[in-house]
């Protein structure tokens, strides 16, 4: 981050925010990108937080008092633990040399971006360690930019005299990872890839999941066409760029395996104003090992995820009865759906959160209500962020206007007993002692730790439950 540990004045270019957003990281024991929420909150001008929505404080950084240019936010949580950057200010704006530190080794940048640069790609991590090199003027992009991954160049394109992408690029998705051969980028038929022409009884198969859904899709003009299947995170946009806009016909390749050639997977047009025009194929957010069909109805989209589904109406705003996917849906290890009422884009009413275990039958683990306005109210039983099918952890507790608020317990979800929990204060952040469990919970481990008012602090000691009896010391280890 571009933020020194420096006595603080009020900056009036930064102003008080909290936004929510998506953050990746890498699971090495599943090899895959996991998406998890984080709150980003800048108090009162001076300390930048980065939260987790059960209320820890992952990272806060202060604002330097030389620099009036927002904060730069690290794209995934590796880089929130590991990345730090240090350099000098002049005139209120970064100057000289910088220099970027990744798990103690050190990159150097040169200049006020100018010139020669080695950039850090935006998901850049230990799976993913990814260059963008290329030349700056007056803090412009210019000429030619390349990616590269261990000395191989893996995508880029050309920049215009205004810092704008022009001509034919090869762009990388933002949650990219592994090395990808160049030799295989062009070998893509648009004719051999994922075109799947439905018969009755796959349709049956799918629209039979909600009977009210076969009626909507009945009046569909053409019924659902086609069916994309999606794995890993290997995937690539290849296109043009007109004054910065993508433009024309961009194609969305993915590799699933390093050895195998690129195939077609989605397609569409921008128009010259770089928003997207017409017909589109594109894969779902949840890529994972996912399968999503979709088609375009009589001023609706109806989208089916798998065993999700809902519709949008001419506003583009999700209404009425929709059964969504969590955002790491994997199928047999993390089959978690959410089922309620939207109005108008806003959560309504009662909603139920269920899991299916392999081959077993859906079953309701969780949910509570939301509030005419949208937000959490009363009690509550959530998912662990890291739930699947060996991490069964559940929490619950009272939420008081979208806030947890008091005691909230965790608990292994085949445990006749509370495994862990603490106590949130009265700005939802963990206060005092809390036995929290790891991102890899994995036999009913986890660790007891003092919070104070979201920043972990003293002694954490980790601890197992073993067979559901008492809890055994098996390590300490010390916050910093």
């Amino acid at each position: 981050m571009n933020i020194q540990n420096d006595q603080v004045q009020t900056n009036e270019s930064f102003v008080e925010e909290n936004e929510t957003r998506y953050q990746d990281y890498f699971d090495q024991f599943e090899q895959s990108v996991i998406k998890k929420k984080l709150k980003i909150v800048l108090i009162k001008n001076k300390e930048v937080q980065l939260m987790t929505l059960d209320g820890e404080i992952v990272r806060y950084d202060i604002l330097s008092k030389y620099c009036n240019e927002n904060p730069e936010i690290p794209f995934n949580l590796e880089q929130l633990t590991h990345l730090q950057w240090e350099g000098k200010y002049k005139d209120l704006k970064k100057f000289g040399k910088w220099t970027a530190t990744w798990k103690n080794d050190i990159y150097l940048m040169q200049g006020m971006k100018q010139g020669q640069w080695k950039e850090l790609f935006k998901n850049y991590y230990d799976k993913a360690q990814i260059y963008e090199v290329g030349e700056y003027i007056n803090n412009l992009r210019t000429g030619i930019w390349s990616v590269i991954y261990e000395n191989k160049l893996i995508g880029g394109g050309l920049y215009n005299e205004q810092g704008q992408k022009s001509g034919q690029w090869i762009d990388l998705c933002d949650y990219f990872q592994f090395y990808l051969p160049q030799s295989q980028w062009m070998q893509k038929q648009r004719q051999s890839v994922f075109r799947i022409n439905l018969n009755d009884k796959q349709k049956k198969q799918f629209l039979g999941v909600k009977r009210y859904m076969t009626k909507k899709v009945e009046r569909m003009e053409n019924g659902l066409s086609y069916v994309i299947i999606l794995e890993e995170t290997q995937i690539i946009y290849c296109g043009e760029y007109k004054n910065g806009r993508k433009y024309g016909i961009w194609d969305i390749l993915h590799q699933r395996y390093s050895n195998r050639p690129f195939q077609l997977i989605g397609f569409g047009t921008y128009n010259v104003s770089g928003l997207k025009n017409g017909k589109w194929v594109e894969q779902s957010e949840n890529f994972q090992r996912m399968i999503i069909f979709l088609k375009k109805c009589i001023n609706i989209f109806l989208i089916a995820i798998l065993s999700g589904f809902g519709s949008y109406d001419e506003q583009g705003l999700k209404n009425g009865i929709w059964l969504e996917l969590s955002d790491n849906y994997w199928k047999f290890k993390r089959e978690v759906t959410y089922y309620g009422k939207y109005q108008k884009d806003k959560k309504i009413g009662k909603w139920e959160i269920s899991f299916k275990n392999c081959n077993n039958p859906f079953e309701m683990i969780g949910g509570g209500l939301y509030s005419d306005s949208g937000v959490k109210n009363g009690y509550w039983i959530e998912k662990y962020e890291s739930f699947w099918s060996w991490n069964e952890v559940i929490y619950q507790g009272l939420f008081q206007n979208g806030k947890q608020i008091g005691r909230w317990d965790l608990q292994f979800r085949s445990s006749i007993k509370n495994d862990g929990g603490g106590t949130y204060d009265d700005q939802n952040l963990k206060n005092g002692s809390w036995v929290d469990q790891f991102e890899r919970f994995y036999m009913n481990q986890g660790y007891k730790v003092l919070y104070c008012h979201g920043k972990k602090i003293g002694l954490m000691q980790e601890i197992s439950q073993c067979n559901y009896q008492e809890s055994l010391k098996i390590e300490q280890k010390i916050f910093d």
